[in-house]
């Protein structure tokens, strides 16, 4: 199975506020993908503006289990929602472990035969 790591999403609807902006983001990438979002990248600006809306004890904004964050990478009015590359990177591993034991354990009849015939 092929996972994007990132979605983008464009932050520009003038109705809603910039955390409801962030959460429908999150909720579609949630709903659209197989799998649950635990990273939202946002433009620094757009952090610090999330951030003055949490009470001041609050030291991170999580949403629907994915943590946000900023990224200077990241252009004005958009968002990048997805995985953590780190978890996405061990998980592809484990994956391309398990499909390389399913490819030998299917090969095993074939080398079989090829080498009763050797």
């Amino acid at each position: 199975m092929s996972k994007q790591t990132l979605m983008p999403w464009f932050l520009g609807n003038p109705g809603d506020s910039l955390l409801e902006q962030v959460k429908q983001g999150i909720a579609y990438h949630n709903k659209a993908h197989e799998y649950r979002a635990d990273m939202c990248l946002v433009h620094p600006v757009e952090f610090d503006q999330l951030m003055d809306v949490l009470q001041p004890e609050e030291r991170e904004l999580v949403i629907d289990g994915a943590r946000v964050r900023p990224w200077r990478g990241v252009v004005l009015r958009h968002a990048f929602i997805g995985l953590d590359v780190e978890e996405e990177y061990e998980s592809i591993i484990r994956l391309e472990m398990e499909r390389s034991r399913r490819e030998e354990e299917a090969m095993e009849p074939y080398k079989k035969i090829i080498g009763a015939q050797s």
